[in-house]
């Protein structure tokens, strides 16, 4: 067993030799006593294990390294971390952000500090909240997009969650030992069934109460991805799968997608919607 560290960071790590900040990982975990970072590489092409084993030689006691020969995905690789901070830190929380630091080092230590003082909640999720004096940078299209998602979601759902699709999420060890025990049925969107699952162990009324929603400071888009019809259409439909394989309600998952439809057609054409990305 490594270290005492009571929280647990997963970051999953698919080809990002080239883009992992190692200095900022480096300088921000060798300050740190509570805080134990655990790297996934999800079976990389390029030479993503070996910055990383480069981190885990510097700071051994606040730093991890587990790795998948063959890529899983997103999904598969943060409950792979999960897995490991669980069978081998004393964590009390664990949570997991994205490699490309859209949400600082720095903003997860502020949400590891709000879960540890609010203990009530077991959940706690970053909200990309555009409001003053809040530097949330996000293209227009995204935020429409998420913004539509997010409505059909909530439906699907029943849970009036924002944003479901910030990837800075942290949980209790016993909320995280429910729901990370199983394979995730989607990839892209796994963060939807966290929430259901959520939902179905603990019941609608445990969720709402014990879920929070952490509005982030700062965070700023780095992958400068689009969003193009493929993902306009896939997306909804991918949502309605989860609800079938979940169980959820038939009318529920319809009132979804025609909620989702009518909302996307209101906001942008699908021409306008590509060429405004």
């Amino acid at each position: 067993m490594k270290s005492f560290n009571t929280v647990g960071l997963v970051i999953p790590c698919y080809n990002e030799a080239e883009r992992l900040d190692v200095g900022k990982f480096i300088s921000f975990l060798s300050g740190q006593d509570d805080i134990h970072i655990i790297f996934v590489n999800d079976g990389s092409k390029d030479h993503t294990i070996d910055v990383l084993k480069n981190i885990e030689n510097v700071v051994p006691n606040q730093a991890s390294v587990v790795d998948m020969e063959q890529n899983g995905g997103k999904a598969e690789a943060v409950r792979q971390g999960v897995l490991y901070a669980l069978n081998h830190l004393p964590v009390h929380h664990i949570g997991f952000l994205d490699a490309d630091l859209a949400t600082t080092l720095e903003e997860m230590e502020q949400m590891v500090e709000f879960a540890q003082r609010n203990s009530y909640y077991q959940v706690v999720m970053g909200s990309r909240m555009t409001r003053i004096g809040a530097n949330i940078t996000r293209k227009f299209s995204r935020k429409v997009f998420s913004a539509v998602v997010g409505m059909m979601i909530q439906t699907v759902s029943q849970l009036p969650v924002n944003d479901t699709q910030c990837g800075a999420k942290l949980f209790s060890r016993e909320i995280a030992e429910q729901i990370f025990a199983d394979s995730f049925k989607s990839d892209w969107l796994f963060d939807v069934e966290l929430l259901v699952r959520i939902r179905q162990t603990y019941g609608k009324n445990y969720a709402t109460q014990r879920i929070y929603e952490y509005p982030l400071m700062q965070w700023i888009n780095a992958d400068g991805s689009k969003v193009g019809l493929k993902e306009i259409y896939r997306t909804p439909i991918m949502i309605a799968k989860i609800g079938l394989l979940y169980h959820l309600p038939i009318e529920t998952m319809i009132e979804g997608m025609g909620s989702y439809f009518a909302m996307m057609s209101q906001s942008l054409s699908g021409v306008e919607m590509v060429e405004a990305l």
